[in-house]
């Protein structure tokens, strides 16, 4: 680091930020560490191991919630970093690390040191989180006004405005903030803040959630999700993400899902009543100067059903008419629409009222890796006021299976804008970005997707991205060995 001064490269004033920006990754996004033992719970460096620990019963025991961390003593796990390298959970997917937007980000202030991210225990209560993002804000604050860069270009410039803060949040890192916005102790806090970004934050909850509860309800999957299902029974902040809007189908109608539901396909009733009572409280708060992007474009789960304990997400839900009555066709069936979303999030419940979207065509883990979102982060960042919707060249949606074998054929459908022509499609290791095929797409002959098949060699994380004319959409998908599930 060099201090600013006479003979130094100095960014001129407008091209880089003296704000501070706190970045909040999402669920699942920072790496957590046992306190005592200094062992990795989450977060590992070799990414093909993501399988084998969760085929095995106990792989990833240590991070469920215990007793005393849900009555609030917490200190046992410690977050250490946000997320550095690709990682994957069963029926949650790929979680792409946030080295892209932290390099992004770089370019935009006149400091590295003014770019501080919040790693935070993803498995607690948004309160506990939210209390934990204040105390880091106030801290960081202090320590960048009195940073020697900062003063050195208060001087030069002679700008007599205190530095703010800029808050960049993803998924489940909207949720901390909002829940920080929304504390009786942190007016001070949000006094300082600037401006607020919201990447595929699930402001009204996600399906997701509905079927990492309900692992073994619903449609069999090629992975066993005992493990993954045994954490989130008992886990504050997966319930946190929990959908509060109308999308369960019962009895004809489109009704909210209540705490009495959650308990039935695996899930905890008062962890459930208290996140809808949250959410609740602060339906009314409102960000500061709220910059809302949001995934679009992907097949997304948006309603679900219980029939015979089996729970079936499906990718639509129902309009209602001016009387308030689900839309039927000429023969009296309920009518289906697709509204879409990022592929984890339903578009609509990523919104809040008043605040105009802006829509980007790209999968819920992606986003903060995308170029066009990028562009976004480091505008409002440099202060730039009038963005506008930002769309893709064309609305390209992306489904990939989350798992596959060595060997194997790992088929890629495409929808949307289905011409070949126009549409290109690339596989690279997720570890070191290395492109390893390109994947020729073709029509299936129902004009509605394209479809190709390519065959990986080697167990690990691969990056599936197809692109027409715009960012590329992308997802993440586990290779494993056929026989990595024997014990």
């Amino acid at each position: 680091m060099t201090p600013l001064g006479v003979g130094s490269e100095t960014p001129t004033i407008g091209e880089r930020s003296r704000d501070l920006v706190v970045v909040v990754p999402g669920f699942m996004g920072s790496e957590l560490v046992e306190r005592e033992t200094g062992r990795v719970l989450w977060g590992m460096p070799a990414i093909a191991g993501y399988g084998a620990r969760w085929r095995h019963r106990e792989g990833f025991a240590a991070l469920r919630v215990t007793d005393e961390e849900r009555a609030g003593r917490a200190g046992r796990v410690e977050a250490t970093r946000i997320l550095s390298a690709p990682a994957w959970a069963p029926l949650i997917g790929g979680l792409e690390p946030y080295g892209r937007l932290m390099k992004r980000l770089r370019t935009a202030v006149i400091d590295p040191d003014a770019i501080r991210p919040f790693a935070y225990d993803w498995r607690l209560g948004l309160a506990h989180n939210a209390r934990e993002l204040a105390v880091a804000i106030r801290r960081h604050l202090a320590d960048w006004r009195a940073h020697p860069v900062h003063r050195a270009a208060q001087r030069r410039y002679q700008i007599d405005r205190t530095p703010q803060v800029v808050l960049v949040a993803h998924s489940m890192g909207g949720l901390v903030v909002r829940e920080m916005a929304g504390l009786s102790d942190t007016t001070d806090v949000m006094a300082d803040v600037r401006d607020t970004i919201t990447l595929g934050t699930p402001f009204h909850g996600s399906l997701k959630a509905v079927e990492v509860l309900a692992s073994g309800r619903g449609t069999p999957v090629p992975f066993p999700t005992g493990p993954l299902q045994k954490l989130a029974a008992g886990m504050p902040g997966l319930h946190e993400l929990l959908p509060s809007y109308k999308c369960r189908l019962h009895n004809d109608d489109l009704v909210a899902l209540q705490p009495t539901d959650i308990e039935a396909i695996g899930g905890d009733r008062q962890l459930a009543t208290d996140a809808f009572d949250a959410r609740h409280d602060i339906a009314d708060v409102a960000l500061t100067r709220h910059k809302l992007i949001v995934g679009t474009s992907q097949p997304t789960a948006q309603s679900v059903e219980f029939r015979d304990g089996i729970v079936a997400c499906h990718m639509y839900r129902y309009d209602r008419d001016d009387d308030g009555y689900l839309v039927r066709d000429e023969i009296g069936r309920l009518a289906r629409v697709d509204r879409g979303g990022d592929g984890t999030v339903y578009r609509y419940a990523a919104h809040l009222a008043s605040v105009p979207e802006i829509p980007i065509v790209q999968q819920h883990g992606a986003l903060p890796r995308t170029s066009r979102v990028l562009d976004i982060v480091c505008g409002v960042v440099t202060d730039v006021r009038d963005l506008g919707a930002v769309l893709g060249a064309g609305d390209v949606g992306l489904a990939v299976p989350e798992i596959a074998g060595v060997g194997d054929s790992l088929t890629i459908t495409v929808t949307g804008d289905v011409d070949p022509a126009k549409i290109s499609c690339t596989v690279e290791d997720a570890s070191d970005d290395r492109v390893i095929a390109h994947p020729r797409l073709t029509s299936r002959g129902d004009d509605q997707s394209l479809q190709a098949a390519v065959v990986t060699s080697e167990p690990g994380l691969y990056r599936v991205s197809v692109a027409a004319g715009g960012d590329p959409v992308s997802a993440i998908v586990l290779v494993e060995h056929a026989d990595a599930g024997r014990e």
